[in-house]
């Protein structure tokens, strides 16, 4: 099904209407495609226009996808939804991607997603693949793959890696959000947060969706650490309303897909000694003014050295024994609030390179992303059933 979002048209909506780490300096030394890739990836990722075509090839075999347009007259992207058409949905989840343009392996684990609902040869490779229709008869994942499209164009430019962050107006959409907003830096830096609030078609865009959606829970999926937070992003020593919430559906799809090995917290202390506030960002701002019970920024990849191979390890000794994953939501979920909050958690790793603003082309797309096809292919399926479980557990806890 399609239709189009956008105030051109009107706003027409059809099935969504319906739904009321550390970092580190990467290996130099690779070479770069005309595609602005790696030439060792560039048959591995995919392009804006590749990934939008993937998802509405699916969507007409596939009973559980639905496809959107948005347009507004000056930005244009495309809006996807997973669910049940024939169910009472009770919960709905929103998910965006690609907000960085240089995150490349964040819409790649949206086409992953929907790679596994849809068809059986990545189905099967998920732990949830037995689970999806008992999954979207409750929740609909709507989600944006790529958010931000200009940036992704600058990387097949060629154009700066801190402006690979931005979009076409030099803007970091995740300053932009009008929640805290007001990051001090300018246009040259790459948080630069705009001129006001909500003044990019990107965060208009996801506004729009936000107020049609009205969704219980919201993710943004980002990469560049390995970690699991949950507002806030601006201040680490603002205590959310419903943390006890966030904290034990992070803590169940962590443990469901992880083993426990992912770090979890609040996004404003996420890296440890080099943790950052996120003034504008947009869990922040789904959290405070589109009334998300959840709202999270998950980091899906991380370049410091152990972290993936933790990950592999325990991933493969769950993946081993077929009940752990019903086990480990058990026992999860009767811990109690006094008993999560001594739950010792990995420790947020350090980062040892304090700005992106002098990476090469090459050297600034493996900061952010896979560059093995084994690397990708752990972070893309083990991410999007870490999203899946999520939304697998908030009828349980969003009530």
């Amino acid at each position: 099904t399609q239709s189009t979002w956008g105030e051109e048209s009107g706003m027409v909506i059809s099935l969504l209407s319906l739904l009321v780490l550390g970092r580190r300096a990467p290996p130099s030394g690779l070479s770069v495609s005309s595609s602005g890739l790696p030439d060792s990836v560039k048959d591995l990722y995919h392009s804006t226009e590749e990934i939008w075509a993937g998802l509405e090839g699916m969507a007409p075999t596939c009973q559980y996808l639905s496809s959107e347009n948005y347009n507004d007259g000056s930005y244009a992207t495309k809006v996807f939804t997973l669910h049940d058409p024939q169910a009472t949905i009770s919960h709905r989840l929103f998910v965006t991607f690609g907000i960085h343009g240089r995150e490349y392996i964040s819409p790649e684990t949206a086409f992953r997603l929907a790679r596994i609902v849809c068809q059986s040869e990545y189905r099967a490779q998920s732990i949830f693949g037995t689970q999806i229709a008992s999954i979207l008869a409750s929740t609909s994942i709507t989600f944006v793959p790529v958010v931000n499209v200009a940036g992704r164009q600058k990387v097949v430019s060629g154009a700066s890696c801190v402006d690979q962050r931005k979009n076409a107006r030099n803007v970091d959409i995740n300053r932009n959000f009008d929640a805290y907003w007001g990051e001090q830096a300018g246009p040259n830096d790459e948080t630069y947060p705009g001129t006001n609030a909500m003044s990019e078609p990107e965060t208009q865009m996801i506004k729009k969706i936000a107020e049609q959606l009205k969704p219980q829970a919201y993710l943004d999926i980002h990469s560049g650490d390995a970690g699991m937070g949950w507002v806030y992003g601006y201040n680490p020593n603002h205590t959310p309303a419903n943390e006890y919430i966030m904290r034990n559906l992070t803590f169940i799809a962590n443990k469901d897909v992880f083993g426990g090995e992912v770090w979890i917290g609040r996004l404003s202390i996420m890296g440890g000694a080099q943790a950052y506030t996120s003034h504008g960002c947009s869990s922040d701002y789904m959290f405070d003014k589109q009334s998300a019970i959840y709202s999270g920024t998950w980091e899906v990849y991380s370049q410091t050295p152990g972290t993936q191979k933790a990950l592999k390890a325990k991933a493969v000794s769950l993946a081993a024994t077929s009940e752990s994953s019903n086990s480990q939501q058990v026992e999860s979920k009767t811990l109690s609030q006094a008993t999560l909050a001594l739950v010792p958690q990995p420790e947020a790793p350090s980062a040892s390179v304090s700005s992106e603003s002098h990476l090469s082309d090459s050297d600034c797309f493996a900061f952010f992303n896979p560059v093995s096809k084994e690397q990708y292919e752990f972070t893309v399926t083990h991410w999007a059933d870490a999203i899946l479980s999520l939304a697998k557990h908030m009828p349980e806890w969003i009530k």
